[in-house]
């Protein structure tokens, strides 16, 4: 497809749910996008807060594969060695004995709601003015 055709693709097929810029992205590495016409760009959001080490990261790209090769995903209904040894360098790295994984930022905000109601038994939630919390009815009215 060429930029006019993904822009009108899109626009016909996904809801309108917030604005976009004017550019069609078609590759990205390090901090650095390129549009469908060339041009280069500094991604500035960093993929809304999802690359943080930077586009195509040649160890992340080398062990993102090697996990493909083996499996993608699997529930947390059962045990795993790569979930193991994360939790344990994260529990490491951290002043707690436990961590919470969640598949989104919204998923891991509701948690934390949950987490924080729990343990000191309050129920309001302070939330910054017009920021993101995520999509879910507990992140989009806290």
């Amino acid at each position: 497809m060429n930029t006019n055709e993904i822009k009108e693709t899109l626009d016909e097929y996904v809801m309108h749910t917030y604005g976009r810029y004017d550019l069609v992205i078609d590759h990205a590495h390090g901090c650095m996008v390129y549009d469908t016409e060339g041009n280069e760009y500094i991604d500035c959001v960093a993929g809304i807060a999802v690359n943080n080490i930077g586009h195509t990261h040649e160890k992340m790209t080398e062990s993102l594969s090697k996990q493909l090769d083996k499996m993608i995903h699997v529930s947390n209904l059962y045990y795993t060695e790569e979930q193991a040894t994360f939790a344990k360098r994260l529990v490491e790295a951290s002043p707690h004995d436990k961590v919470f994984f969640a598949n989104s930022g919204a998923g891991a905000n509701e948690g934390a709601i949950k987490l924080a109601r729990k343990y000191t038994g309050k129920g309001e939630i302070i939330a910054t003015w017009n920021s993101f919390h995520g999509r879910t009815l507990a992140t989009i009215t806290a």
